[in-house]
C-alpha cells in the first residue's frame, strides 16, 4: 500500500517563522546562566533549618541517635545505683570488723 502525499507536507515544510534577532539576547542569557551557578548567602537560621530537615529525613539515623541516648542514660542509671550499693556493704563489712575482732582475724587469714 502506497502512501499518498498530503498536499500540506509542502506548505508545512516550507513554512518557516524566523525570529526576529533582539540585541543582547545572547549576553543576556549567559548573564543569567552565571547568576544562577553563583552560591547564594544562606542565613545562620536557614542552614540550621537545613541541617535538622535533612536530618529528620533520614529516620534511620534518628532512630539510632534516640537509641544510644537512651541505651547511655539507662547504663549511667544502672552504674549510679549499684555504686553506693557496692560502697555500703564495704561500709558494713568494715564496721562488723570493727565490732567483732574474731571477724578481723577471719579477714586477714586465707581460706
Amino acid at each position: 500500500m502506497m502512501k499518498t502525499p498530503d498536499p500540506l507536507d509542502d506548505l508545512i515544510t516550507s513554512w518557516k517563522e524566523v525570529p526576529a534577532a533582539t540585541p543582547g539576547l545572547r549576553r543576556r542569557v549567559w548573564a543569567r546562566i552565571d547568576a544562577a551557578d553563583r552560591p547564594r548567602p544562606v542565613g545562620f537560621l536557614q542552614q540550621w533549618r537545613g541541617l535538622f530537615a535533612s536530618v529528620v529525613r533520614q529516620r534511620a539515623v534518628l532512630g539510632w541517635v534516640a537509641a544510644c541516648i537512651v541505651l547511655g542514660l539507662i547504663s549511667a542509671e544502672l552504674r549510679a545505683t549499684r555504686l553506693p550499693m557496692r560502697d555500703l556493704g564495704q561500709m558494713a563489712a568494715v564496721y562488723l570488723q570493727t565490732i567483732n575482732p574474731l571477724l578481723r582475724d577471719n579477714a586477714s587469714s586465707p581460706p
